[in-house]
């Protein structure tokens, strides 16, 4: 008979995988932790709930190999947990590589293919998880012990006492070695009645005595388990139960459920308590001493547990990114329709019309623009999301390649908490990955080299993310030996880049990296040192409309900070408007400094770089805006003229313009059958007064 063919919900299923790669990914720093603090083993208890889940959910999907792979990897953290196993680089090492393979599975089959594309490597991978549970890689315990009875063998003459220490000793070793060993937990006698009644199968429903007496057995689990992590577990389990009991029954399926749940349970009960009576022989000169004892009696006998306020989860929803730009598109059209109402109430002014109606609209447009400015806010927050879903993974980077080096590497981050537009947390990923690489890679040295030189054995690698009022920072910093200025001069003089003797600042060699092809790296690893990449960066940030900036200092490490502006995918911005001729046009707000209104002649001619102004001590280029857009200025004969500086990437311009309109939010818009060669325009941007002012692209502009 051929098996029967699920059909799965397309949304549910996409919601599953979004959530199960979002659980694994949120592992690697457990396992950090974990390795640092192998004997905690509340982070284990983190670490096999979402297997756990995992394993459970992926069998309805059909998702067999996935569900193979977590089960023998929820196992060997079962082990683990039971102290049945010790934590291990190696074990780690394993566990590391089954979550990996998880989430390469899912990855799979969100893009419609098959769970593997090489059956043999999955199958390997699940032998390697099943010997790493059988103790095979327990080889120093091992070690230890035969190491042990070498000795026993050569001390038979010792007195009889000192050989019973160090065989009870020895027995103690092979307990913890042995699956097979005494276990710490006990099982409750409750959850042997709830095992006896479900040990035959069920055909329709559980009879009601039955399902009764699972629900009481239940009920003084929950009241005598006192782990807050069991004790949730065994809640949630006893309202599932007590809900589908009363609503469909007790059918094979809630069966299913709670003998899953009371398998994988770790039972954490109260010891009995000593309920004696006190021997009515005792002496009076003893009453203190009984007292005392009725007290201490009194106090570890079991009560019942009050009943415990759960703290109130915040219900989340999972939402596409799709319906939130489009809803957010919606609040651009309230913003155009407010400076709509905004123009009809200039011009009713300027009529001297109707005083009183004036002012209701007036009353009225105010109170319609901060409703929008408060829904855009709102809609806005929707998109942010914390970075440390992003940051989470730099642990894991840092000790995959220390371990492969042979480094010791410290990891510290700061401002993880931060919340940024979701845009932004794609564009900072790969920046810094690399950034992580390389500081860790070739930027830290070796643990000797580093004590050579006074230093600590275990170099550090600090991430810190900060919010400014337009930028989010981040930054990238180690202690390691700073970037090598001479090598990176020689490598740009081979590429041509620039002429040996030239007097470069060190600014200007740092700026070299960023090029194609350069490397400093002593020999290429599977990590970095082919020369690739540090380009890419650099025009990933730039395309994004942020800065990088890097400082060195030789044998102290370098500091990366990239500057990514706040924005998002939707195109409401803050506007600056100017005009140049008879046409309205904006400029990003971001990228503007100041305006001042200057003499003409203060604008010089220097060599080499054409017009340029002095402001702050500084020199800045000057761009006449109604050349770069072959229009003409209406200001180009009086005296003074209006200048707005602007940032583009690491320098400051002075652009000229006819007059300085304001500040608003506008709304982008595409417009179509717009040609220009320059690309000095993006957009148009629909004003109040239904005139369009065009969008200018700052980068092209000065370019």
């Amino acid at each position: 008979m051929a098996e029967p063919t699920i059909t799965v919900d397309p949304a549910l299923l996409a919601e599953f995988i979004d959530e199960s790669l979002d659980m694994l990914d949120a592992l690697d720093s457990r396992f950090i932790e974990l390795e640092a603090n192998p004997e905690d083993i509340s982070v284990v208890e983190a670490i096999f709930r979402p297997v756990h889940s995992i394993k459970g959910n992926s069998g309805f999907f059909g998702f067999l190999k996935v569900k193979t792979l977590a089960h023998e990897l929820e196992n060997l953290l079962d082990q683990v947990r039971k102290e049945q196993l010790a934590v291990s680089a190696g074990l780690i090492d394993v566990l590391l590589r089954g979550m990996d393979a998880l989430k390469e599975m899912f990855h799979h089959v969100r893009e419609g293919n098959d769970e593997v594309d090489d059956v043999n490597a999955f199958e390997q991978l699940i032998e390697t998880v099943k010997k790493a549970g059988a103790g095979e890689d327990s080889t120093q315990a091992w070690t230890s012990l035969f190491g042990r009875l070498e000795t026993l063998a050569t001390q038979m003459g010792l007195e009889t006492q000192e050989f019973g220490d160090q065989l009870t000793e020895m027995i103690g070793e092979l307990t913890k070695l042995s699956p097979l060993g005494e276990s710490s937990q006990i099982v409750p006698e409750d959850v042997q009645i709830i095992r006896t009644i479900l040990a035959d199968p069920i055909d329709d429903q559980l009879a009601d005595d039955k399902a009764a007496a699972i629900g009481h057995a239940l009920s003084r689990l929950v009241e005598q388990t006192q782990a807050p992590g069991a004790l949730a577990i065994m809640t949630e389990l006893a309202e599932t139960v007590e809900t589908f009991s009363g609503s469909i029954g007790f059918d094979a399926l809630l069966a299913d459920i709670v003998t899953e749940k009371l398998d994988s349970f770790v039972y954490e009960l109260p010891a009995p308590s000593q309920t004696d009576a006190p021997d009515e022989t005792s002496s009076p000169a003893s009453e203190d001493d009984s007292a005392s004892k009725d007290e201490s009696s009194s106090a570890s006998t079991p009560k019942k547990a009050a009943p415990r306020k759960q703290p109130e989860a915040q219900k989340t929803m999972r939402v596409s990114e799709s319906h939130i730009d489009t809803f957010l598109e919606y609040v651009g059209e309230l913003l155009i329709v407010g400076d709509m109402y905004a123009n009809v109430q200039l011009q009713m002014g300027k009529s001297k019309l109707a005083p009183d109606l004036v002012i209701d609209l007036k009353r009225t447009n105010e109170t319609f623009a901060t409703l929008s400015q408060n829904l855009q806010k709102s809609i806005m927050s929707i998109r942010k999301v914390s970075m440390s879903g992003l940051l989470q993974k730099v642990p894991r980077l840092v000790r995959d390649i220390a371990s492969k080096a042979g480094k010791k590497i410290d990891v510290q981050i700061t401002g993880d908490t931060t919340e940024v537009d979701k845009s932004l947390i794609d564009m900072f990923d790969a920046p810094l990955t690399h950034m992580v690489r390389n500081a860790a890679d070739h930027g830290i040295e070796m643990p000797q080299a580093r004590e050579e030189a006074g230093k600590n054995a275990e170099g550090t690698i600090h991430i810190d993310v900060a919010e400014t009022n337009n930028h989010i920072v981040l930054t990238v910093r180690d202690n390691g030996a700073g970037l090598n200025i001479e090598k990176i001069q020689a490598k740009a003089q081979e590429l041509g880049l620039t002429q040996a003797g030239d007097t470069l600042t060190q600014k200007q060699l740092v700026d070299f990296i960023f090029s194609s092809g350069v490397s400093t790296a002593e020999e290429v690893t599977d990590v970095s040192g082919r020369g690739v990449g540090m380009d890419v960066v650099k025009r990933m940030i730039d395309e994004a409309g942020g800065s990088i900036t890097v400082e060195t200092k030789s044998g102290e490490g370098s500091r990366f900070v990239i500057a990514l502006p706040k924005s998002v995918t939707t195109q409401i911005m803050q506007a600056y408007l100017v005009r140049v001729g008879k046409h309205k046009y904006v400029l990003p707000m971001n990228k503007v400094h100041e305006t001042v209104l200057l003499p003409r002649t203060e604008v010089k001619t220097v060599t080499g770089k054409g017009h340029c102004v002095s402001r702050h001590g500084e020199i800045y280029p000057v761009v006449y805006m109604s050349k770069a857009l072959d229009i003409k200025s209406t200001t180009e004969d009086d005296p003074n003229m209006v200048m707005v500086s602007v940032a583009v990437k690491e320098n400051v311009y002075a652009v000229v313009v006819d007059e300085v309109l304001g500040v608003q939010q506008v709304v982008l818009r595409m417009i179509d059958g717009l040609e220009i060669e320059s690309e000095l325009i993006v957009g148009g941007a629909l004003m109040g007064d239904g005139s369009v002012a065009l969008v200018v692209n700052v980068d092209g502009l000065v370019a």
